[in-house]
């Protein structure tokens, strides 16, 4: 997809020409996208823009952590709402650098699958602490990775009503 559309453009501006996209394809409706850009380089270094949306799950060493990205605007929102329009302005959205090291995965997510994780009692909590805990937990049963996906989905306390997709990134040693 990436190799098509956007063959010319630079990785730091690709939520930016998403934006464009769909501003493009607006039919005058204000709607709103949320995504997460992520590039690998070689050496595990790691560059991760998020515009609006729930940030990876870093799974290293035993742990597991939400990485500490900057979060800029979901795309389509730009000069609807206060210090928005920066972003276009400067031409792209934040951008979180970080050196993983090797065997570390990422998990990457909707927010449909954080709706399945929402504490009982009150509809307003996201659940991150939950999503982690059932992260956690799949991480310490030794399972192997290619079993994480159904592990985590299926310890959700809910089934969401919102699209799910969950994606795993295990960055292996060289051999």
């Amino acid at each position: 997809f990436r190799r098509v559309l956007f063959r010319s453009v630079p990785d730091t501006h690709i939520l930016m020409s998403l934006s464009r996209l769909l501003s493009a394809e607006s039919t005058g409706e204000h709607r709103f996208v949320t995504a997460c850009d992520v590039t690998i380089e070689p050496g595990y270094v790691m560059s991760a823009r998020v515009a609006g949306h729930p940030v990876p799950i870093v799974c290293a060493d035993g742990k597991v952590t939400y990485l500490d990205a900057k979060v800029g605007p979901p795309l389509g929102v730009e000069g609807l709402i206060p210090m928005t329009s920066r972003w276009t302005d400067i031409g792209a959205w934040p951008e979180t650098r970080t050196s993983l090291a090797p065997n570390t995965s990422l998990i990457l997510y909707t927010d449909g699958l954080m709706d399945a994780y929402r504490v009982e009692d009150s509809r307003a909590s996201l659940g991150m602490d939950e999503l982690l805990d059932a992260t956690s937990a799949v991480l310490e049963s030794g399972v192997d990775v290619s079993e994480w996906i159904p592990a985590v989905v299926g310890a959700a306390p809910e089934r969401s009503v919102d699209d799910t997709a969950v994606v795993v990134l295990t960055l292996r040693a060289d051999a």
